[in-house]
């Protein structure tokens, strides 16, 4: 700095009433010390006043901050004029960033209480390993610790997550109303809003895993969530031990590997299995604390941090996922990329970290499947809870990628048990579903085995459809249901129950093993993008390809599963009539 020509130019000319704003060394500071305050202090002849970008996302719009400040030891307040913050570009998120600047600024032992010493790194799924706390000592002669004064920031923000607010339109944000109930009447009472949306919604009714998800939040809940988006150079302490634990998981994928002649399960993949499960359990409780986040009553808040927030979960689900199918083969791995560029050189933080972990193609199109800006999407595991979209994504497709809700009239269901119910049912574990910013849009529904599917179709599915959708003896067959006339009638709900899947030859078996259905409401998002994240992650998992069966009038069926990247090999199975089959390899 003493060389600097600019700096030594403001400090000759600039008239001493004139502020001097400093960023620090960098524009985004990981650190500001004494002695650089004090050197900038006598080049440019007046103290300065920091402007301080810890906290500013403005330059990555998929990174938040909500980790305390930090990097600043207390000893500069008397060296400076002043500090500016230039937080988040949420507002309502900035509560943390401005909470804990002040405590730093007062550097009071007694805004400390001794209960919070030890108690965040006792939480649920983690444990402390020593590091984190012996970094976070205070420094000589400071009574300010940034952890300490996270809590004590999380405690005083919690009551505002159970505050109604008004949205910036002016119109309540009112969460029991919207639930089904009536507002109380201390709309600041986090327990009254709880019961409240309790009884409007048949609490009482869930089991007690359900039940967990709809607690209050507690303040080691909402640490978690600002571990998850801490600061520009670093995640928080159980951010960082989640990362580590999937990044071992991932590179150790030849634990897993057999070996002929073995008698014993290694000691090695029982240690992987053993991390595998620890890491869902992590997972399982971060789904729950994004579950308990989404239920707060002050809005404004949570539709600023929710997009941040679900896309951390959405993909945490792929990287559990892919965790658990284990690939066959050991993924490309990126290193870790260390070092003191600017935070944006490497974008996304710990989500992008989260994603390097994947098999997934780093080219645009591949990016494309995860970011959640406009006209974007992500693709997520199938809950339970989401069967209703499904099926209704199937009827919204059904007719030839046509809404075929007028044509199916009485019989609702009929398109999505035909469709991916047998897939829902008996491979969950392999169906993905695919949200836009309008919501559930399309989905992914994988049988690794297409032979065990095929049976299952013909011998379980079909016979238990044949019961759900059975003739009555007072209605004749051909009679329409609803009018008018063109809806579907029991004739052809029952030609199309008792039709069967055809026959694949053994070599389409053979070569593209998987079976898989995809449907994606018309408009929605791009195709092709979905197909490539789909496809990496099942070549992952070991499958060698899929394949498909459509009916041979469904022109833009056909169409869309060429814009998946299948081509048709219906050559390949002689005598096959009135069926399509398209297929895509996954060999490397």
């Amino acid at each position: 700095m003493a060389k600097s020509l600019y700096l030594q130019t403001i400090g000759g000319k600039l008239d001493p009433k004139i502020d001097f704003l400093w960023t620090g060394p960098r524009v985004v500071s990981r650190q500001i010390t004494v002695e650089s305050i004090k050197e900038v202090t006598e080049i440019v002849k007046r103290p300065v006043t920091i402007w301080d970008n810890l906290h500013a996302n403005d330059y990555d719009q998929t990174r938040l901050y909500l980790g305390p400040y930090d990097g600043r030891p207390t000893e500069l307040v008397g060296q400076l004029r002043g500090v500016l913050t230039n937080p988040n570009c949420e507002f309502e998120a900035n509560f943390i960033a401005m909470h804990t600047l002040a405590q730093w600024s007062i550097n009071s032992s007694s805004k400390f209480p001794a209960s919070h010493d030890d108690n965040y790194m006792e939480t649920e799924g983690f444990e402390d390993d020593g590091e984190d706390v012996a970094a976070e000592k205070p420094e000589k002669g400071s009574k300010y610790c940034p952890k300490k004064a996270l809590v004590m920031a999380v405690t005083d923000w919690l009551p505002e997550l159970y505050k109604m607010k008004k949205l910036s339109g002016g119109k309540p944000a009112d969460l029991e109303t919207q639930r089904g109930g009536k507002p109380d009447a201390n709309h600041e009472s986090a327990s009254s809003s709880q019961m409240a949306a309790a009884a409007a919604s048949g609490e009482n009714s869930r089991s007690p895993e359900s039940k967990r998800r709809f607690d209050p939040l507690s303040v080691m809940d909402v640490v978690l969530l600002c571990d998850l988006f801490y600061l520009p150079y670093e995640h928080g302490p159980q951010a960082s031990q989640l990362l580590q634990s999937a990044r071992w998981l991932v590179s150790n994928f030849k634990l897993l590997a057999d070996h002929p002649g073995r008698r014993f399960v290694s000691r090695g993949r029982i240690e992987w299995y053993d991390k595998a499960i620890h890491f869902h359990d992590c997972y399982a409780n971060l789904s729950i604390v994004v579950d308990r986040f989404v239920n707060i009553p002050n809005r404004e808040l949570l539709y600023e941090m929710y997009s941040y927030i679900n896309d951390m979960r959405s993909n945490l689900a792929l990287v559990n996922s892919y965790i658990k199918w284990h690939g066959i083969d050991k993924p490309e791995k990126e290193p870790f990329k260390t070092g003191e560029q600017e935070p944006w050189v490497h974008r996304g933080g710990l989500l992008a970290e989260f994603r390097r972990l994947l098999p997934i193609e780093r080219g645009n199109d591949s990016g494309k499947s995860f970011d959640l800006g406009p006209q974007s999407y992500i693709i997520r595991l199938y809950l339970s809870t989401d069967k209703d979209e499904v099926y209704s994504v199937c009827t919204k497709t059904f007719d030839d990628r046509m809404d075929a809700s007028d044509i199916l009239g009485g019989y609702p269901q009929l398109a999505g048990d035909l469709v991916v119910g047998a897939l829902l049912k008996s491979y969950a574990q392999h169906c993905f579903v695919i949200e836009d910013e309008m919501g559930l849009c399309g989905f992914a529904a994988v049988a690794p085995s297409a032979s065990d599917y095929y049976r299952l179709f013909g011998d379980e599915w079909m016979p238990e459809l044949r019961k759900k959708y059975k003739l009555t003896t007072d209605t004749k067959a051909g009679a329409a249901m609803d009018e008018p006339i063109h809806r579907l009638t029991l004739e052809d709900v029952t030609k199309r129950i008792d039709s069967t899947l055809p026959s694949v030859a053994e070599e389409i078996l053979s070569r593209y093993p998987g079976f898989v259905q995809v449907c994606i409401v018309p408009g929605r998002v791009f195709s092709r993008s979905v197909t490539q994240t789909l496809s990496k992650v099942l070549g992952a998992s070991g499958l060698t390809g899929f394949h498909t069966l459509i009916p041979i009038d469904s022109h833009a069926e056909l169409e869309f599963y060429y814009s998946l990247g299948l081509t048709d090999v219906t050559e390949s199975c002689a005598g096959l009539e009135n069926w399509i089959v398209l297929a895509k390899s996954l060999d490397a």
